[in-house]
């Protein structure tokens, strides 16, 4: 049968957007058998596609949607109770509607697949349901014949809205066109009649109006929206009146209805009257556009940011403001165009995520297992590369889960477990990256089977694994060759292990990272970027050759100068380590990896180090000098290169040279570097002192001065950069100083401005900003100058405090010294940032314990609680904590580890034993970052261990553990 190639493609994109939306209403039928919703979703994708196979000649298509839709209307009038084997078989026929598309995608055709048993049995069990004869096959193609005569509604009396819609002269099977428009309609609210009645194989004649009655609560413009898809020439909408529905339903009123098809059928051209004028010229809100076409405008603009680059570059060499304006405003254009074009290679991550339920109900049925599927953050959004990307790693890790983790109903009854497993899969965005997070309450993973595998398949040797710790041991399941299948099924032990699902992950720039609990179940963490194409990187240098190292692994920069060098670089067991906050680091130097010319250590008065993310671990890589951040457009490796395993590709700078992306796996790799294997013993040494330094109270401090005789402070786990801009770079904007920042709009906060300070020196030249984060947007607070980043043991005062955005004040180096809420001050300078942000938590009067020993500490984390709606409540120890507690009701607890006269482990312990606090969630607020620490409270039932202070996830944390208890 011949059919125009618009239309076949009309019906696929349907047809599939449909369909895969289905398999998730019979999973979700089968839960809740009783919803007529979900019914009459998956009974209308069954009924459109019966419709538009048949007319467009697609037998198979027909006849299996056809017993299909017998079942579902036998289910919706409720003759017919749904059961698992009734689902079991409608997936079958859902699969079986899938490969069909496939083939009639690929040759037009429905191939030679023989469907013959499926349609049988799909014929006997709607035969089944009261009895009666199976029905008669329906014919494989529907023949053309006359126009039906014209029918009026029967009843027509809820209806509300009367939709007029004419198809297109030329438009060669006007009857499936309208079928579709109807069934797009009826998405919108209820289809009283429609005249023809296209849905029973009425035909639409060319020329013939289509005449829907619909009842729906949604306005004039979104129904106009569902209706007008190609071929439509106008859509005309009356709203009708209480009882003038009913009197269109009167036979002898309907000549309003057959005038108006003769107007049409007498002159098209009139289409084009006042009435109709404004429908037919309007722009849809939505269009389908060639995955192509988006490639290659995404192409053009990574040349057009190439561009921008080198014009702004060369603009800082070129005295002339007319030019440095109109180069600001390039890349203002150019950015903005940059994130729109991004947008639309962007997609949700539920076109992944929506293939879970179905898979993992059929899992469990093979392995005779029950499970409950908690799906979250599904509009989370990703580059469509990466979304095909991770489908494959995923896929594995779900089917693992279900293979080794989640148990039989039998064994968790043993086990003191409710019968039904718990799988949750979360997405949701963090710093720059997509988080996902597959948690399950399975049998976690056996540690000393791991260790015993690792040891007996030589991957390590039995003095290492008794010195590592749980987490590192559970992740040794990512070495290449482990496998704790014990026999090989369809699902795992074919030798495709968890290596190739880190491999995959990490060769798109992410990470994997994996934690467990013996009988309680297992954490698996999965980050990635949100683009590949365009983005953010650290330009360094090293022997006169430019690198660019993506930013997502960037963790932070140090810069050692003169004896610092000797002190802080050090050999461990023939390895070069550089301590940090108390944390030894393995040294990796790039000329050393890349074979470059390296300088004399006499030549060397400043040491750069980076601090890298790997996945497996932190490194610290040395280069020479270190540059600015910039975007940067990813170019594939050619094939001669691509075996190098420390270049992820290159980049064209905006001087026309070519810099090569490094790869920090692929350089890890390159290196040697084992984590957590050398360095374990000497990192166990180190824990002492890092105890030490957290009971002493010391805390990393940013010093500056904002007057010229002031001196203020602020933490430095606060800080995200610190810039300097030239004045004549900042722009007023809405009464407001703003700098363009990255490809994004800084707001500048003057601090003199809310706080008493001394005289204000002239700001010339160049100013000094410390940038911050916050609610997912940069400010900058402009200062006078940094003065230093100390390490002190401040006496933390509040005495004195008089004005908002002020925590306390200390005495640091002999002088006075404020501490800056910086939070607050930004609150009172950009309030519109807070009001326009809907995703902060609110705290809505829930009560919050805060055991810290630090003053300054527990004033600052109190102010970030009162910020976000909750109360406090203010503990020195964990003694003093429990005495409040048997005084005041709370809800939460949040408590530092390392305090006088009881500790935050004895606190954990003390809650745990006592009934009353059992289910009152804990969330540990620590400078320790260890992971024998993290996991002694992970043991002791901590909700989660953070490190100090990130307001925002601070705040969404104590959130999020509230709503997680109250929903167990």
């Amino acid at each position: 049968m011949e059919f125009d190639a618009e239309l076949l493609k009309e019906f696929l994109n349907e047809s599939w957007d449909n369909i895969e939306k289905m398999d998730n209403d019979f999973v979700e039928l089968e839960k809740n058998s009783e919803d007529p919703e979900i019914i009459t979703r998956i009974f209308r994708v069954i009924h459109t596609m019966k419709g538009c196979s048949g007319l467009l000649g697609f037998g198979k298509l027909e006849k299996i949607s056809h017993y299909s839709e017998d079942i579902l209307s036998q289910v919706r009038e409720g003759s017919r109770k749904v059961d698992p084997p009734t689902i079991t078989k409608l997936l079958e026929a859902a699969d079986a509607l899938k490969e069909i598309l496939y083939q009639v995608e690929e040759t037009s055709g429905e191939g030679d697949g023989d469907y013959s048993q499926l349609i049988e049995e799909l014929r006997q069990i709607a035969a089944s349901s009261d009895g009666s004869a199976a029905k008669a096959p329906p014919p494989a193609t529907v023949q053309s014949s006359p126009p039906a005569e014209t029918k009026t509604p029967a009843d027509v009396g809820e209806a509300n809205w009367q939709v007029t819609i004419r198809i297109d002269e030329n438009e060669k099977m006007p009857t499936i066109r309208g079928l579709v428009v109807v069934e797009r309609l009826a998405e919108l609210g209820t289809v009283i009649e429609a005249i023809p009645d296209v849905r029973k194989d009425e035909e639409l004649a060319t020329n013939e109006s289509l005449v829907v009655f619909l009842k729906s609560e949604m306005t004039a413009a979104e129904i106009e929206t569902k209706a007008m898809l190609s071929s439509v020439v106008s859509v005309e909408l009356e709203q009708l009146a209480e009882g003038q529905a009913d009197e269109a339903s009167e036979p002898e009123e309907s000549g309003e209805v057959e005038s108006a098809r003769a107007e049409h059928s007498e002159s098209p051209a009139q289409s084009a009257s006042a009435k109709s004028k404004v429908l037919t010229e309007r722009v849809e809100s939505s269009i389908r556009v060639d995955i192509d076409l988006i490639d290659k405008l995404m192409n053009l603009v990574g040349e057009l940011v190439l561009s921008r680059n080198q014009i702004a570059q060369f603009a800082n060499t070129f005295d002339n403001n007319l030019f440095t304006s109109a180069t600001h405003r390039l890349n203002l254009v150019t950015t903005e165009l940059q994130e729109g074009i991004m947008k639309t290679r962007m997609q949700p991550i539920a076109n992944v995520f929506n293939r879970y339920p179905r898979m993992i109900r059929d899992l469990a049925t093979d392995f005779g297992k029950q499970v409950d599927l908690r799906i979250e953050g599904k509009e989370t959004e990703l580059d469509r590369t990466l979304i095909e990307a991770i489908k494959d790693p995923m896929v594995h890790i779900i089917r693992n889960s279900m293979d080794h983790g989640i148990e039989t109903p039998e064994k968790r009854i043993e086990a003191g477990k409710n019968p039904v497993g718990s799988m949750e899969i979360r997405a949701f965005h963090e710093g720059g990256q997509v988080n996902i997070v597959i948690r399950d309450d399975g049998a976690g993973i056996n540690i000393p089977k791991v260790k015993a595998l690792a040891i007996k398949k030589d991957l390590i040797s039995q003095q290492h694994a008794d010195s590592m710790s749980d987490r590192d041991a559970a992740n040794l399941v990512f070495m290449a060759g482990f496998s704790t299948a014990e026999k090989v099924t369809a699902v795992s032990g074919r030798g495709v292990g968890m290596d190739v699902v880190r491999n995959n992950i990490e060769g798109i720039g992410g990470s994997i990272d994996l934690q467990s609990e013996m009988g309680k179940g297992t954490t698996i963490t999965v980050k990635i970027p949100l683009t590949l194409a365009i983005i953010p990187a650290l330009m360094v240098d090293n022997a006169g050759h430019t690198f660019a190292i993506p930013q997502v692994n960037l963790t932070e920069l140090v810069c050692l100068e003169g004896n610092e060098i000797q002190k802080r670089i050090e050999m461990v067991r023939n390895v070069e380590v550089f301590r940090l906050r108390g944390e030894l680091l393995p040294i990796v130097r790039l000329a050393d990896v890349l074979d470059l010319p390296k300088r004399p250590n006499s030549e060397i008065d400043f040491l750069y180090i980076v601090v890298l993310s790997s996945g497996k671990g932190q490194i610290g890589l040395v280069v020479d000098q270190v540059f600015d951040t910039e975007e940067i457009v990813v170019k594939p490796l050619s094939k001669h290169l691509k075996h190098l395993a420390a270049y992820a590709g290159a980049s064209i700078l905006g001087d026309g040279s070519v810099a090569l992306i490094l790869d920090v796996q692929g350089i890890v790799e390159s290196a040697g570097i084992e984590f957590d294997l050398d360095l374990e013993e000497a990192r166990n040494a180190e824990a002492n002192a890092l105890d030490n330094l957290a009971k002493d109270d010391q805390q990393d401090i940013l010093l500056f001065s904002i007057g010229s005789q002031d001196q203020y402070a602020i933490p430095l786990g606060l800080v995200n950069r610190l810039e300097e801009f030239d004045r004549s770079k900042v722009e007023v904007v809405s009464g407001r100083e703003v700098v363009q920042y990255r490809g994004d709009i800084l707001p500048l906060v003057h601090p003199e401005h809310f706080l008493s300070v001394s005289e204000m020196p002239e700001q010339k030249g160049l100013l000094s900003v410390i940038v911050f984060s916050f609610e997912e947007k940069f400010v900058g607070l402009i200062v006078n100058e940094i003065l230093d980043i100390q390490q002190v043991r401040a006496d933390f005062s509040q005495a004195s405090v008089s004005e908002g955005g002020v925590l306390g004040n200390a005495i640091v180096n002999g002088k006075t010294t404020e501490f800056l809420d910086v939070y607050q001050l930004i609150e009172m300078a950009l309030p519109s940032l807070v009001r326009k942000n809907s995703n902060t938590p609110q705290g809505t009067g829930r009560r919050v314990l805060v055991v810290d020993d630090s003053p300054f500490y527990r004033t600052m984390i109190v102010s970030y609680l009162h910020s976000a709606g909750f109360e406090a409540v203010e503990a020195a120890h964990g003694e003093e904590a429990l005495q409040k507690m048997e005084r005041i009701a709370v809800d939460l607890v949040l408590t530092d580890l390392e305090m006088p006269v009881m500790d935050g482990f004895e606190l954990l312990e003390n809650l745990n034993e006592q009934e009353v606090y059992k289910d009152i969630p804990t969330v540990v607020l620590t400078t320790v970052d260890q992971d024998s620490t993290r996991e002694r409270a992970r043991q002791l039932g901590v909700d989660s261990y953070l490190i100090k202070v990130d307001r925002e996830e601070l705040i969404h944390t104590v959130d999020r553990a509230l709503k997680e208890r109250v929903k167990s």
